[in-house]
């Protein structure tokens, strides 16, 4: 095999000493392993993550050759090949529609994060060396690499008792029975590795979180047709299930335009004979032709306006934006388009300044306190904090699953005074830091925000942090500092005052 050609970036003056030694760790163990019939786990991990850090870095294979190599190696799928045979153009096609998409121009207030820009930046120049489709969708499903999935891959026995314990819990928390709602499994294109295959069907963890989100929003769905929008829709993973669960659905994906490059090959792969519009002209959009998917780059979102959406959706993304995209986004929602119910799967009560995603956006003082803030009329229908199904793979972060309603008549100033007051009460009756007392004072604040129930919940935020309750089954901040729970009390005051959501409950206080 020939030299990766980018070895020859390490002559390369302008290239930190850094990313030169990356480049070296990453070429002495590449060359040790080519000549192995199969790369062990251990080296494929390794790799990968260095091939990670050189894409973060900005440097890539030189030639599609290359690129594509190393997918072969380090993700070996035997519909590859098969794939770029029954689509042979697939690849090259949806890049063109990316690259007219990513000429167009964004909102003010719509803007990725700076890690986030980096990162698709480089991701999409390196996928334009790919030419298989499922290459495309193996590098989507790599963490390391498209940021774009929580997928385990790398530990066979972990992945395959995360699985069966995410299964137990999601009978016992969505009190159904396995083999009923089983009716489904993981994509054939999934990454071998990641998979689980149990009575006859194909499992990931990533696929039971897909799932876990599809169940959790259901109820909104109930109509003969429906109209789902996903924000922040990554590669088409959930869109899928909710596919598959909800046939009679229009599913509109609105995400960067590097990201729908993912999503278009992922759902051609998967749904060959669906219809799939990929929009690259603001006033072609139109939901109403009952089209299967409908692509929708962020730039044309205000074609959006006053378009009917039963149900809005956003999973482990809001958290990772801008403080003035979110808004962007949630102004979406609630108030240019006559949406129904709103579903979110994101982050709460973390230190998020130390997660590398956030680090720019902090300096740049445009960090996300806390998401989503929506308006009173809105009712929460489901509140969970760390959903025992959803957090089996991602212990390191809290979460917060929600469920909200929107209300046609919104109540009065005194009602919201009155309702907000009765849920402060409330909580009372319930043990500090349980899921009803936490939805509770998080209701009555988002009612109407008072002294009492902010400093209520802030006192139970602190004995949680602290570690003093565990009511609930997950240690806040784990991932960051402290990151054990073998933390010393210091830190763990340290991390109080370090999370987010902390911060943005103090600053309520000085307009109650």
């Amino acid at each position: 095999m020939p030299s990766l050609t980018f070895i020859h970036a390490t002559n390369n003056d302008s290239l930190s000493n850094e990313s030169k030694n990356t480049i070296a760790k990453f070429i002495e163990l590449y060359d040790k392993v080519n000549n192995k019939s199969q790369i062990d786990e251990s080296s494929r991990v390794r790799l990968i993550r260095l091939l990670a850090d050189l894409l973060m870095a900005g440097i890539i294979p030189e030639t599609h050759q290359d690129a594509a190599l190393i997918m072969e190696q380090l993700f070996t799928h035997p519909l590859s090949r098969k794939s770029q045979k029954q689509h042979p153009n697939l690849v090259e096609h949806a890049l063109d529609l990316v690259e007219t998409a990513r000429k167009l121009p964004y909102p003010n207030d719509l803007k990725a994060s700076p890690w986030w820009q980096q990162k698709q930046h480089n991701f999409m120049a390196f996928c334009k060396r790919l030419r298989s489709p499922v290459d495309i969708v193996s590098f989507a499903q790599c963490t390391y690499l498209s940021g774009s999935d929580r997928r385990l891959f790398d530990r066979t026995k972990p992945i395959h008792d995360i699985v069966l314990k995410q299964l137990r819990r999601m009978a016992f928390n969505l009190n159904i029975c396995p083999p009923i709602h089983m009716d489904i499994e993981d994509s054939p294109y999934s990454m071998p590795p990641s998979i689980v295959p149990l009575n006859g069907k194909n499992y990931s963890n990533s696929f039971l979180n897909m799932l876990g989100y599809a169940l959790g929003s259901s109820t909104a769905i109930d109509r003969p047709h429906n109209h789902i929008l996903e924000i922040g829709s990554g590669y088409g993973n959930l869109a899928r299930i909710l596919k598959l669960r909800h046939p009679n659905t229009t599913i509109t994906l609105l995400d960067l335009p590097e990201t729908l490059l993912l999503s278009y090959i992922y759902l051609t792969l998967n749904f060959p004979e669906a219809t799939i519009r990929f929009i690259t002209e603001g006033d072609t959009y139109d939901h109403s032709d009952h089209a299967d998917f409908i692509l929708l780059p962020a730039q044309l979102s205000p074609f959006l306006q006053g378009k009917q959406f039963d149900l809005a959706i956003n999973t482990g993304s809001l958290q990772e934006m801008p403080r003035r995209t979110v808004d962007y986004f949630m102004d979406l929602v609630q108030n240019q388009t006559d949406t129904s119910f709103f579903y979110s799967f994101n982050y709460f009560l973390n230190a998020r300044s130390v997660l590398r995603e956030w680090s720019e956006a902090d300096r740049n003082q445009e960090a996300n306190n806390i998401c989503p803030i929506m308006k009173p009329n809105w009712k929460p229908v489901h509140f969970q904090f760390n959903t025992p199904h959803l957090t089996v793979d991602c212990t390191g972060r809290n979460w917060l699953e929600l469920l909200m309603k929107k209300e046609d008549v919104a109540d009065s100033a005194e009602v919201l005074i009155s309702k907000a007051h009765a849920a402060c009460e409330e909580a009372d009756q319930y043990p500090v830091f349980s899921d009803e007392w936490l939805k509770l004072l998080w209701t009555s604040i988002h009612l109407k925000p008072t002294s009492k129930a902010i400093h209520k919940l802030l006192g139970g935020i602190e004995l949680f942090t602290l570690g003093w309750n565990r009511t609930n089954h997950m240690f806040s901040g784990q991932f960051g500092a402290p990151s054990n729970p073998k933390a010393s009390l210091s830190e763990r005051r340290q991390l109080f005052e370090s999370i987010e959501e902390v911060r943005y409950y103090r600053s309520l206080l000085k307009s109650t």
